[in-house]
């Protein structure tokens, strides 16, 4: 967290919370901090956990399934009260015995209104199809 946000006050207005320990599963968003580029930044602010380790042949197909979901873009939809935002899947999670449906940045937590510790409301996935990297992370309007 001492090294997520670029300013005090996104510090402040989304620190409250948090973000998981240690590494996602297929690592870091960069190779070291050092590396990080821009792109890396966004990817890092704007990510979901999505629980790709519950597909029944997972465990046979890891590295395919990696391969697959790592920074794939998705659209998420908080079809309460319709906020939505761009994201990439950057974790496999939330572990199964949380109870928990939802993981992501503070960022993606706090927009789409999931930041009471349960992440069990209903989100619909949509995932995008952008090969040129043309779609933005972040939040966006459906209206």
């Amino acid at each position: 967290m001492a090294t997520h946000f670029d300013f005090e006050e996104q510090a402040l207005q989304f620190g409250s919370h948090g973000m998981a320990p240690g590494l996602g599963a297929w690592g870091y968003f960069a190779p070291s901090f050092s590396e990080m580029t821009q792109k890396d930044n966004m990817r890092e602010k704007y990510y979901i956990a999505v629980q790709t380790f519950l597909i029944p042949d997972y465990v046979q197909r890891v590295s395919e399934y990696r391969d697959f979901f790592k920074f794939r873009k998705m659209l998420v939809v908080n079809s309460q009260n319709g906020q939505a935002v761009v994201v990439v899947i950057g974790d496999a999670g939330p572990a199964e015995w949380t109870g928990k449906h939802l993981g992501g940045s503070p960022e993606v937590m706090r927009h789409l209104e999931r930041v009471d510790g349960s992440q069990r409301g209903p989100v619909l996935y949509f995932f995008l199809d952008d090969p040129n990297d043309t779609i933005p992370l972040g939040p966006v309007m459906l209206h």
